[in-house]
């Protein structure tokens, strides 16, 4: 027997993907927007492919936050925070791209979204890095990290118990305006 039992198998083969997004933002801009990127990627190209490709960038960018602020609390060059807000950016729309392009390819299933909902995971833990050496409240300062864990674990939770995976875009994207807006200012300590 495996880490998911026989009942774990048959609950993901008849598992299917509900979620939603009711806010003006999404709607009238993102969704029209990922519409479109969609089609920069060739249909031979699998959906978890981009879901890595989106990893890679936050990873890059958690990097370069570690490289230039190693301790979370000196000021990394303005291009760094520039960098930030540019990765975060494209790590969110391809998560967003990559289950149009699994419906494009008819290639959905269940495993990809828990490749996505696991990258996902992880990627809370590498924003908060990213927003850690932005707002420069050191190692030392959990409650990024214990912020950026509890939204996830909540969605996870709500998700779990109304089988839909409600989203807001307006908080979600407001991780690449911070680091934007601290690249143009060199914004100062944040704690």
């Amino acid at each position: 027997m495996g880490y998911i039992g026989s009942h774990g198998v048959a609950a993901l083969h008849r598992y299917k993907y509900s979620g939603v997004d009711h806010s003006y933002v999404a709607k009238y801009i993102l969704q029209p927007f990922w519409t479109r990127f969609v089609h920069f990627f060739p249909l031979w190209m699998p959906p978890n492919m981009i879901t890595l490709m989106g990893f890679m960038f936050l990873l890059l960018s958690a990097t370069l936050g570690y490289i230039y602020s190693p301790h979370l609390d000196s000021p990394p060059p303005r291009w760094v925070h520039f960098a930030h807000g540019l990765l975060l950016f494209l790590y969110q729309t391809l998560d967003a791209v990559d289950g149009k392009q699994a419906r494009r390819t008819n290639s959905s299933s269940p495993l990809g979204e828990l490749f996505d909902h696991g990258c996902d995971a992880l990627a809370c833990t590498f924003e908060a890095l990213a927003f850690g050496s932005t707002s420069m409240c050191g190692r030392s300062t959990f409650w990024w990290w214990l912020i950026s864990a509890i939204t996830f674990y909540l969605a996870t939770w709500e998700h779990y118990f109304t089988n839909t995976l409600t989203a807001c875009c307006k908080w979600a994207y407001r991780g690449s305006y911070d680091n934007l807006l601290c690249s143009l200012f060199h914004c100062c300590r944040w704690c």
